[in-house]
């Protein structure tokens, strides 16, 4: 008889309310490390880098503060995508999910 899966009422708020305590250190952890994954070539973009961690009711958020983050992350047509707040996430030991 193959298993059948049944939801537990109330799965997702318990899984929130476990991993709560665990999103401020760890996008602490994400915003000290971000600038030294920016690539530097004559430092001026890495100095854009000032990230934020900003605390909301149910989220933490890290705001990387640099007009120019986007074209790091995914490149444009005549450069690479370096991705270093992807890699900044890797590095620490989270899954990057882009929303």
């Amino acid at each position: 008889m193959p298993t059948r899966f049944v939801p537990y009422p109330g799965a997702v708020e318990k899984v929130q309310k476990l991993g709560a305590p665990a999103l401020r250190p760890a996008a602490d952890a994400i915003a000290g490390a971000l600038p030294s994954f920016v690539p530097v070539q004559s430092g001026n973009v890495q100095r854009t880098y000032r990230p934020t961690v900003v605390q909301q009711e149910t989220s933490v958020h890290v705001h990387v503060g640099s007009p120019f983050w986007h074209w790091l992350e995914y490149g444009t047509r005549f450069n690479p995508a370096y991705r270093p707040v992807q890699s900044t996430v890797a590095a620490v030991g989270l899954r990057y999910e882009a929303h």
